[in-house]
């Protein structure tokens, strides 16, 4: 997997991998933080979540960080990883034809979307 740290450019496939975005949402519905051991036991028990939570840390949207007490480890969404989480969360909303999250998007022109779209 590539790193943001490498300035590589990622794409929808390397999140839509199986539990990346639950693990992201699940952090979030968590307040952005939790226990490592808590993502395992509450998205999936599978031995491909480690790989799976490093690839969400190279894409720089989530930290590690190991705890003092009883060696336990923490996972902190970014500000990246915590705007991500918003989005899939509005996906799941459009998908039950409900109301959406407003927030203003800034395309890769650096236009601000949603007054683009006022403009229209």
């Amino acid at each position: 997997m590539r790193s943001s740290k490498d300035n590589a450019e990622f794409n929808i496939r390397d999140i839509e991998d199986m539990h990346k975005m639950s693990t992201i949402v699940y952090i979030y519905k968590c307040g952005g933080h939790c226990k490592k051991s808590d993502v395992y036991e509450n998205v999936s028990k599978i031995p491909a979540m480690v790989n799976k939570i490093r690839d969400l840390e190279d894409m720089g949207l989530l930290v590690e960080t190991k705890s003092g007490e009883k060696n336990k480890i923490y996972l902190d969404l970014t500000e990246k990883g915590m705007r991500l989480a918003k989005a899939i969360l509005n996906m799941e909303r459009i998908l039950n034809d409900e109301v959406i999250e407003e927030e203003n998007f800034v395309s890769s022109s650096g236009a601000v979307l949603s007054e683009v779209e006022k403009r229209d």
